[in-house]
């Protein structure tokens, strides 16, 4: 299935590269790339160009803004289905085109497809929008809230010949347009896919321009006849009593909050007619929130439960990422397990626990949170709560069951979005790391850099390994791969700048890493990464892989450089790898860390002489690689590995958990033992 992904823009030197570098990682191999530039100045055509082997369309000439310049890509476009992919965003992983080709091919008809995206400003991301179901979609776009955005859609390319194509005298809002025209059609399949599609900037035209927006909204619901029967007028007017309403409601309390300063504030009626004001406020908020409350996903409730452990996650626990392989492991031998998570990123591949729900938490408010826990618990009762905090809704979900259900509490901060990444605000983290009763983080900067700005005892707790999994006596390298200096890189890379900038690194330095991805996560682009000096090899389960990794003479761990180029700033500064502990304990390989030294992963290697650290340059790398491949370093570092290795044995770290939690600290120093060597 042919995917055609169009970009438009101008002028767009400082962000147009990251756009293009998030197309050119993608593992599905069918993809036409169309690029329409509107004349730019600067030097965007000198980015395209460097990337003219991937760009398939290359228009640049003047046109009379972005919905003009779009028209001009759909009449290029040959693929089944259609992308648009804005100059300052780009695609959240490789894996979002393939993704999205499995889960159309698994339709029977699909002609339109959205799913959720990411909301940044600059490089903090500030939420996951997720928007409502296929049913709903009138709705949401009447009150222009939790609709299908275009940058998180896909178009089969025969809806523009039935539809039309971008009405140009809308200057932001054609596609709103284009969307209320399907739905008047009433014969268009619709279908959302729960993951999240790309990354968002809001300072684009779109974000700066919400006068112009809404004006345009108005125009095209009064234009279509969508919204123009008695029950949908009825329903508008009401939408804009409730916002003028909230509107004087707020004005109400600032100037009767006792810290307000009312001299700035303009004139509010007097109090009777805002205590009326608040009145029908309250009336007409219950009779919008039975109406949103009558078009949310229903979730599903489950069987009374006793004693259940539960634990709170943002999507499926699988073995394609991290942090599903490790909680897998953490909880293999656990039972009574009740797995919640507040959203889907791989199509409802979920395999932990013996219970399992998907709880959608968008714009409820926390009391609705806890009534809608009391209905999906059906009468359960709660021993104990892990929550491992990824988006808002994991964190609102993990203190509302704290508070209905006064059970124990344990926050794990696996990933960073609060310092370096700003999804979860302040006053939420701070609530549930207050509200937690042991608070853990997976490498000793997370632990630093959260117990320094919120002021309350975290603990370092790293990735473990079953103890069968572990060697006490150190490895012996293969001799073939110590002369051909041939490494291996395992697991999933997750920045797409560190991704393009390893593979002009090896193939600049003429060297050779063989790369077993996840399961589930082999990119499709195969050959070209060969040609790289990157050899994809089959998938394995870490049960398997454990027993090869031995005889290389070094891993890969790319991290980024925390620079311009860097994707993923908050990856880089404070996680730990999981699959650094994997190799460190199970074949005691040599670490070579491509990025920044200010890295986790970088600060523990250095720190434990595990290795060393290179830039992404050629002469850098080859320098390391020599490096670790000479016997006498090969044989130290192997020792290290296989002394350190026991520490990360654990056949049961849920009980230690459970434990520790019980007592409010760890239940052993293994882990604080380590982290009084680290300089974090």
């Amino acid at each position: 299935m042919k995917i055609s992904i169009i970009t438009v823009c101008r002028n767009a030197e400082n962000h147009f590269e990251t756009a293009i570098q998030s197309v050119v990682a993608q593992t599905h191999g069918d993809i036409e790339y169309i690029v329409v530039d509107g004349a730019s100045s600067d030097r965007t055509l000198d980015i395209a160009q460097r990337y003219s082997t991937h760009i398939h369309h290359l228009i640049s000439e003047p046109d009379d803004g972005i919905y003009q310049a779009m028209n001009k890509g759909i009449q290029v476009a040959t693929g089944d289905y259609l992308y648009f992919l804005n100059s300052d965003d780009y695609l959240k992983d490789q894996a979002v085109i393939q993704d999205v080709v499995t889960f159309i091919q698994s339709q029977s008809n699909c002609d339109f497809l959205y799913g959720n995206l990411e909301v940044r400003r600059g490089k903090h991301a500030l939420e996951i929008k997720v928007p409502k179901p296929p049913e709903a979609i009138a709705e949401a776009l009447m009150f222009y809230v939790d609709g299908p955005q275009h940058p998180a859609s896909f178009f089969k390319r025969e809806l523009f010949s039935i539809l039309g194509l971008f009405d140009e005298t809308y200057r932001i809002s054609a596609d709103y347009e284009w969307f209320l025209r399907m739905l008047q059609h009433g014969a268009i399949a619709i279908h959302y896919i729960p993951r999240t599609i790309s990354s968002f900037s809001n300072q684009g035209l779109s974000g700066t321009a919400q006068s112009l927006s809404l004006k345009e909204v108005f125009r095209a619901q009064e234009t279509l006849g969508l919204y123009q029967t008695e029950s949908w007028l009825n329903r508008r007017i009401s939408r804009l009593q409730e916002m003028v309403i909230d509107l004087n409601e707020k004005w109400y309390f600032a100037v009767n909050s006792p810290t307000s300063s009312t001299s700035t504030l303009p004139l509010l009626p007097p109090n009777k007619s805002a205590e009326i004001s608040l009145q029908r406020n309250q009336a007409l908020r219950h009779s919008l929130l039975s109406l949103i409350r009558s078009n949310q996903v229903n979730a599903p409730i489950l069987p009374t439960l006793h004693q259940v452990d539960v634990v709170i996650t943002y999507n499926e626990m699988n073995q394609q990422h991290g942090t599903g392989i490790l909680l897998r492991r953490i909880f293999e031998n656990h039972r009574n397990l009740l797995s919640l998570r507040t959203c889907d990123t791989y199509q409802g591949d979920h395999d932990f626990g013996d219970y399992s729900a998907l709880i959608r938490l968008t714009k409820l408010a926390k009391s609705e949170i806890c009534a809608l826990l009391l209905r999906v618990l059906n009468g359960s009762t709660l021993r104990r709560i892990l929550c491992i905090p990824y988006l808002i809704e994991d964190v609102k979900l993990a203190i509302a069951l704290s508070d209905v259900f006064d059970v124990p509490l344990c926050t794990y901060l696996m990933d960073d979005h609060n310092i370096y990444s700003s999804i979860i605000p302040d006053d939420l983290m701070q609530e549930l790391l207050q509200k937690s009763d042991l608070r853990l983080a997976i490498s000793p900067e997370m632990r630093a850099a959260y117990q320094a700005k919120f002021n309350c005892p975290i603990w370092f707790a790293p990735p473990t390994l079953p103890t069968a999994f572990i060697r006490a006596t150190p490895h012996s390298v293969d001799p073939h791969y110590l002369a051909e200096k041939t490494g291996v890189l395992i697991g999933n890379v997750w920045g797409a700048a560190w991704l393009k900038a390893l593979r002009t690194t090896l193939r600049q330095a003429g060297l050779t890493v063989d790369w077993h991805p996840n399961p589930g996560r082999t990119p499709a682009i195969a050959a070209d990464l060969d040609a790289d000096g990157i050899r994809v090899q089959s998938e394995k389960p870490g049960s398997q892989l454990r027993l090869l990794l031995h005889r290389y003479p070094f891993t890969l761990m790319p991290t980024g450089m925390l620079d311009d180029t860097d994707d993923l700033p908050e990856v880089t500064r404070l996680s730990l790898p999981s699959r650094l502990i994997f190799t460190l304990a199970t074949a005691h390989l040599p670490i070579i860390v491509m990025g920044s030294r200010d890295s986790a992963a970088a600060h523990f290697v250095e720190t434990f002489q595990l290795g060393t650290v290179c830039s992404y340059d050629a002469n850098s790398f080859a320098e390391a690689v020599a490096y670790v491949c000479d016997p006498t370093v090969q044989t130290q570092i192997r020792q290290r590995c296989a002394a350190m290795a026991a520490t990360f044995a654990c056949d049961d770290l849920a009980d230690w958990l459970w434990r520790s939690l019980e007592q409010g600290h760890p239940a052993d120093d293994r882990f604080e033992a380590l982290i009084a060597q680290h300089p974090a």
